[in-house]
């Protein structure tokens, strides 16, 4: 009987402490929820971290949105369907890592290493690729639009399955292979240089 009863006493503060508690676990099951819901794994929104290094990492669905990774390492990342949209990625290296529907979304590129990397359904609308070295890297159904491209690096990158490109953007991008472009693109893209060499009066570019 004694011991029935400081069962139920204790029976009765774990309820008291569990009531205490729920606006807390509500809260924060609340935003897991949130975060399951978007997809996201590992939220890092907002991250202030230059040089950031996560070499062969499993970051799959990361929230990298918004943050400022100036020369970090991603190289050989899995990133599925991670965000870093309207981040600050200066120099940072995504060789060979996966970047399969990744939102890059307004995301500064500038000087990018995304050599090898694979990017199936990536995301770089608005987004700012000067100087990005794509070498070799995989392209399916990546969104183009409105990217910034100069200077950026395209050897041995096939675009015959890039809908979204515009020959404009390519005018400044570096290492294009004719044979790796599909007939509307190579035809827009030397549209797009006659109408800037007649402005300039320049001769037009030769493939060779």
């Amino acid at each position: 009987m004694k011991f029935g009863g400081s069962w139920q006493i204790l029976y009765q503060r774990r309820n008291n402490m569990t009531a205490m508690a729920d606006p807390y676990f509500e809260r924060f099951r609340h935003v897991r929820e949130r975060l399951k819901n978007v997809g996201y794994k590992f939220n890092f929104e907002g991250l202030q971290h230059p040089r950031f290094a996560f070499p062969n990492k499993d970051l799959t669905g990361a929230n990298f949105s918004r943050s400022s990774l100036f020369g970090a390492d991603f190289s050989g990342c899995d990133l599925t369907g991670a965000s870093f949209a309207m981040a600050k990625l200066v120099r940072c290296d995504f060789s060979g890592a996966i970047l399969d529907r990744v939102d890059f979304s307004e995301a500064d590129l500038t000087g990018a290493l995304l050599k090898g990397a694979t990017l199936y359904a990536a995301n770089f609308e608005r987004a700012d690729l000067t100087s990005a070295n794509l070498k070799e890297a995989s392209v399916d159904s990546v969104i183009w639009t409105d990217a910034v491209l100069k200077g950026a690096r395209f050897l041995g990158v096939d675009l015959r399955r890039e809908d979204s490109l515009q020959g404009w953007q390519l005018l400044e991008a570096r290492g294009l292979d004719r044979k790796l472009m599909p007939n509307w693109l190579y035809e827009d893209f030397q549209s797009a240089k006659k109408r800037v060499d007649a402005a300039m009066n320049k001769p037009p570019l030769q493939f060779e």
